[in-house]
């Protein structure tokens, strides 16, 4: 049985609109599908189609299925995307946000989600990042993230002194604002590329 974890972005009405398609399409023997926990009272504004299916924590769903579909655009993305690269659970988005450059698909492109189904794709593995932040030689603050970091100074009316170093040799030192480390791909962390989807 295969698993597909469905991620809309609730706050996006363009996002509940097409999420009985999405499962509709998704449906079938030996398909399983989960919907967050949060949507559980909000099934009175969602069709038919929808109300066979599981709930549970996005933590738990992204541990045990094999794909997430995301509905959003690339700040929904972003926001699974660190829990689903812990899993390596691939991701196909489908934007239904203003920009959509992380997500593969347009609402009307949803036919395309049949070669998940046949298995008609191919793994698209994304580089991440990964930011420890240090005081006095002691970790203060660790996470991954996708696109890129930001370490700035924050609010505060003041410079901040940045050490840059690679591969442990130092490259640079500078007073400033901050710094942005960015992936050179600016893309997901694992995708699948189909004839049709890409899951990134």
């Amino acid at each position: 049985m295969r698993t597909f974890f469905i991620y809309p972005n609730l706050r996006k009405q363009s996002a509940r609109e097409i999420l009985p398609s999405v499962c509709e399409r998704l449906r079938g023997r030996d398909i399983h599908l989960i919907l967050p926990n949060q949507m559980r009272g909000t099934m009175h504004a969602l069709h038919d189609e929808v109300m066979a299916l599981d709930y549970m924590d996005t933590a738990e769903a992204v541990r045990i299925a094999d794909a997430a579909v995301v509905l959003g655009g690339d700040g929904t993305m972003l926001r699974i995307a660190r829990a689903a690269a812990q899993n390596e659970l691939p991701l196909l988005g489908i934007n239904v946000g203003h920009v959509g450059f992380m997500t593969e698909l347009e609402p009307a492109e949803l036919d395309k989600m049949q070669a998940l189904l046949e298995g008609d794709y191919q793994l698209d593995s994304r580089m991440m990042l990964h930011v420890e932040v240090e005081r006095h030689g002691r970790r203060v603050y660790e996470n991954d993230a996708l696109n890129d970091i930001v370490i700035a100074k924050g609010t505060a009316f003041r410079v901040v002194r940045v050490g840059i170093s690679a591969d442990g040799e130092e490259v640079t030192r500078f007073n400033g604002d901050g710094v942005i480390a960015a992936t050179p791909t600016g893309s997901t962390a694992y995708g699948l590329s189909a004839g049709g989807p890409v899951i990134e």
